[in-house]
């Protein structure tokens, strides 16, 4: 079985930017990350919940979901598409958990867009997918990867010197539910 599905320059240059840009222009929106089970230091980010530029990585997520159902062999009826933005800066990190747990059970497949400026002004931020081996997926601008809401997983430390918002790493990213 594959853990994780993997499309380099998912979005066309302008729609990349465009995502960018509001997101560079909107950090105000931006609040601190928490988890479900509100253990404090599990996670470190900020989140944003409302923002209109996911109307360019969703229509395009849902358009290849049957190949990516097939590649990481799920099968599920299609449910509610949870979405957020995500912004990690200088010692930011995820800790490793599911995405599927208690208190999301239908969530089935877990997406990730990566988006950052160029040249890259951060390193590390790693996804490590835990599944038999630990495979470490870069975040790449303009790649997207899904993998099943039950693989174990974590973001590793970013380090961003500058601390500066816009220099970070940033994504936008969900969980597609199941009916």
């Amino acid at each position: 079985m594959n853990t994780c599905f993997r499309i380099d320059n998912f979005l066309s240059f302008k729609e990349n930017q465009a995502i960018l840009d509001w997101v560079l222009n909107n950090e105000n929106r931006f609040s601190q990350s928490c988890v479900t089970t509100k253990v404090e230091g599990y996670r470190r980010s900020r989140i944003a919940h409302i923002f209109p530029v996911g109307s360019y990585v969703l229509p395009k997520l849902i358009d290849l979901l049957p190949m990516i159902t097939e590649t990481l062999e799920l099968t599920f009826e299609l449910g509610v598409i949870e979405s957020q933005i995500t912004s990690s800066n200088d010692q930011d990190y995820f800790k490793s958990h599911l995405d599927a747990s208690i208190d999301c059970p239908k969530r089935v497949l877990s997406y990730v867009y990566y988006f950052h400026k160029q040249p890259k002004a951060f390193t590390g931020g790693q996804l490590a997918l835990h599944h038999n081996i630990t495979t470490l997926i870069e975040p790449l601008n303009n790649s997207l990867i899904c993998f099943p809401s039950t693989c174990l997983h974590e973001v590793l430390t970013v380090q961003c010197p500058s601390k500066i918002f816009s220099d970070g790493r940033f994504t936008l990213n969900g969980w597609i539910n199941c009916k």
